[in-house]
């Protein structure tokens, strides 16, 4: 049975996610006091960078996301790739707005499996070229979140 969930509620949960992976305590604060509603984590040489990294791209993936869905975004994971074309896949771990689910998200987390919604782009001029979910293989180092 679906039980939905209010923004405060989401945020709780979300806070503690963010501390079940070990992420690093400024992360968890900026997003509780500060209203960050996601912290960055860049794939590869940027991993940890600081929350205010979130560009416009971000914010409106991000708010066409919960919008839609009624869920909540607690960190983004940007993924570039500089192969043949330069393109972003950008990934959101969120919190679902059915509490029911939040079990199951909560173990997919703590095994470092979490499922997240992805949109990609094509860098020259922002082009969509397709979006989705998928499971990510993530891990936290020295209390920064990245993926591999």
């Amino acid at each position: 049975m679906k039980e939905i969930a209010t923004k405060e509620e989401m945020k709780l949960e979300a806070i503690s996610r963010m501390k079940s992976i070990g992420l690093d305590q400024q992360y968890i604060d900026d997003f509780s006091q500060e209203e960050y509603y996601a912290i960055t984590a860049f794939w590869g040489a940027l991993a940890g960078e600081s929350p205010d990294l979130i560009g416009d791209l971000e914010e409106t993936v991000i708010n066409e996301f919960e919008t839609a869905t009624n869920s909540l975004v607690w960190a983004v994971i940007n993924d570039y790739i500089f192969v043949d074309i330069h393109s972003v896949v950008i990934n959101l771990l969120y919190v679902s707005n059915d509490k029911s689910k939040w079990k199951e998200e909560r173990e997919a987390l703590v095994n470092m499996n979490p499922h997240a919604y992805y949109k990609i782009f094509i860098l020259d001029g922002y082009d969509q070229t397709g979006s989705g979910y998928a499971d990510l293989n993530i891990k936290v180092e020295n209390g920064d979140l990245t993926m591999y």
